[in-house]
């Protein structure tokens, strides 16, 4: 099954979508997931993410966390206020891992992750632009060289975790600060301990509690815009 339950799983996500051609292609690429990768965890050994990584839907709420991780760290960048160039980070976090898995091809077949789920993506993003020319008329030059940026950022987003001992071969390393980005996000998000880790700090700051710290409540200022 291929398509509907990714878009309607990252409806909320698409809407964040600044450029509508953007929006489209990305909805092009959700079309063709497996439904698989809506319904299954992050990771199919359980070892190397938290648990709300885990059990049905884990890798969604995963592809989600990277995205909001990936949107943390450009806010220092100020070049993506810039609604497209946001638009192509968003869009590399949000669609990361969404080619991690595949039909098994016999019913024998051991479920587990795909190793070249960032390049089997890079592919996906390279194959919708021909369907989206002719079915949407998305023909901009500047749009289709940032969807295509957003190929690149996913393939190498294994970074140093790029080799496998089920199968030769390598992935893409990064080689520029995007790709870093998407990198760094993905293992923030993935990191296990991390929860854990940020609980047990709460939980001193509420234990040696002298001026309110289980009852504050964050500071809210308004952002600025983009422009």
């Amino acid at each position: 099954m291929m398509g509907i339950k990714a878009i309607e799983a990252f409806k909320e996500d698409l809407d964040k979508v600044k450029t509508p051609a953007m929006k489209k292609l990305a909805e092009k690429v959700l079309e063709k997931v497996n439904d698989l990768n809506v319904t299954s965890p992050a990771s199919s050994s359980g070892k190397y993410h938290p648990v709300a990584d885990l059990g049905a839907g884990g890798l969604v709420r995963h592809s989600k966390m990277v995205a909001n991780c990936v949107e943390i760290l450009i806010r220092s960048i100020p070049t993506y206020d810039n609604d497209l160039d946001w638009d192509v980070m968003f869009l590399s976090g949000l669609l990361h891992d969404m080619c991690k898995y595949t039909e098994p091809k016999s019913p024998k077949e051991t479920f587990h992750t795909c190793f070249k789920h960032p390049t089997m993506m890079a592919d996906l993003i390279r194959e919708v632009i021909p369907e989206a020319i002719k079915a949407e008329g998305i023909e901009d030059k500047e749009i289709l060289k940032a969807w295509a940026r957003i190929g690149t950022n996913i393939s190498s987003h294994m970074s140093r975790w790029n080799t496998s001992k089920y199968e030769e071969g390598e992935l893409p390393l990064p080689t520029n600060m995007e790709q870093y980005i998407i990198s760094f996000a993905d293992l923030i998000a993935a990191n296990k301990d991390l929860p854990d880790l940020m609980n047990k700090f709460r939980e001193e700051a509420i234990a040696d509690d002298d001026i309110g710290v289980e009852n504050a409540k964050p500071e809210s200022k308004p952002r600025k815009k983009r422009p």
